[in-house]
């Protein structure tokens, strides 16, 4: 049972090399592109570190 809850960890979610998008006025986490707009900010947590960033272009699709 601890293996499996430390494996849905969201701390170990990040050391595998993902990431969590925060959309720094209102806290909320961007889980689509079209979640945020161009000059948002966001905050982007890191497994070592954070990331403040300006949107500066919003390609609303599926990745490639």
């Amino acid at each position: 049972m601890k293996k499996l809850l430390f494996s849905l960890s969201p701390l170990n979610v990040l050391e595998r090399g993902y990431s969590i998008v925060k959309d720094v006025e209102s806290g909320k986490i961007i889980r689509k592109a079209k979640d945020t707009a161009p000059g948002k900010k966001l905050e982007i947590i890191l497994a070592q570190g954070k990331l403040l960033v300006k949107v500066l272009e919003v390609e609303d699709g599926k990745p490639e």
